[in-house]
């Protein structure tokens, strides 16, 4: 009687064993892909925050451009967004993420208290990602003078008559 519970304990010794093997792999697995998913959202929460601060970006220096009067009002309405000043979005050397990402922005105006001064609002949108929601990554508010047409040359300031050029003393 003694040899036949000798054999029984290690073949239930052996199936505890394989039993907490199995339970370690299930942990060690099931942790892995929550670490995994865990970097895979910060990646994509930091792909957004690149996309949203580089639509703010995108608001302001249209708002600079229109402006300075390099752009007109009725260029920036409703249309894509191919350039700031002398940088070529959709060039081969320029990619946020995707290089078939469009930009799209939205111009409003609104009549401001202030003589010769408008207010506009420039809102952007990324094509793929804010088309159905209609939402705007980025929107930028600021009172702009509106040029009628584009600025050719400026008028010299009296003050700075008879001053020394270039910033020398």
């Amino acid at each position: 009687m003694s040899a036949s519970i000798r054999c029984r304990q290690p073949v239930r010794r052996r199936g505890a064993i394989l039993l907490e093997i199995l339970i370690a792999l299930s942990l060690i697995t099931g942790g892995g892909m929550l670490i995994l998913r865990v970097i895979g959202d910060a990646y994509a929460s930091q792909a957004r925050a690149r996309r949203i601060e580089f639509a703010h970006d995108l608001a302001r220096s249209k708002l600079a451009e229109l402006e300075a009067g390099l752009i007109s009002i009725n260029e920036l309405d409703g249309g894509t967004i191919d350039r700031v000043g002398s940088i070529d979005l959709t060039g081969e050397g320029f990619s946020m993420d995707q290089p078939e990402e469009v930009w799209l922005i939205e111009v409003e105006t609104i009549r401001s208290p202030f003589e010769g001064l408008t207010e506009v609002a420039v809102k952007v949108f990324l094509e793929a990602i804010d088309s159905d929601s209609g939402s705007p990554l980025a929107t930028a508010r600021q009172l702009v003078r509106l040029h009628e047409g584009a600025v050719e040359e400026y008028e010299e300031d009296p003050l700075l008559r008879g001053l020394p050029q270039g910033g020398g003393r």
